[in-house]
């Protein structure tokens, strides 16, 4: 019986270590967030040489997703991916940003028809065109680890448990670069 409760109290002990470490997420402060995340995106928009393609997938009769793919060369710097909002929805937008094929920063953006021109937005997202659009909640990366995040919806905040499902949703949407096919996607310029 003594065997059992030691088995026990070692299993427990192991278990509940697991637990709180995999919720233990080390982030940098907000400072040096924003200011890793302008970097990133400034080192984007000085690239030269970029090429954007576009591919489509329905969802049905009055929505469907948008994905833009950035290269220099042969290396993808960026996906945006448009969600159009179908009828009666605010369109999504997300951008994600990599350095030699990791995602190094994933950006949700809100109140997409909330912009100057509502009737146009999504035509221009897809154009490339960055509208004044909030920021909803950003995730930089690092060697697939989630090193900073920013969740700017009030209404809704993250809290620090929820930090491990945000770095794995991020990393999901990260490998969509690998579930295309290619010859389908159209140069847009």
């Amino acid at each position: 019986m003594k065997n059992k409760k030691l088995f026990f109290s070692i299993f427990l002990i192991l278990c509940s270590t697991g637990i709180v470490s995999a919720q233990q997420i080390k982030l940098i402060d907000s400072t040096a967030f924003l200011q890793k995340r302008k970097a990133v995106i400034k080192q984007f928009e000085k690239q030269g040489n970029i090429k954007s393609y576009l591919t489509e997938e329905g969802e049905d009769a009055t929505s469907g997703w948008y994905y833009i793919f950035y290269y220099n060369t042969k290396k993808l710097l960026k996906i945006r991916v448009i969600w159009n909002g179908g009828c009666c929805q605010s369109p999504m937008l997300y951008d994600l940003y990599y350095n030699d094929s990791s995602l190094v920063l994933m950006d949700e953006f809100k109140d997409i028809q909330e912009t100057v021109d509502r009737k146009n937005a999504v035509a221009n997202l897809i154009k490339g065109k960055n509208l004044h659009i909030q920021l909803l909640e950003s995730l930089m990366y690092k060697q697939q680890r989630l090193i900073g995040y920013i969740n700017n919806d009030l209404q809704n905040p993250t809290l620090p448990i929820q930090l491990t499902e945000r770095e794995k949703w991020g990393l999901e949407w990260a490998e969509m670069k690998n579930n295309f096919d290619y010859t389908k996607i159209k140069k847009l310029h």
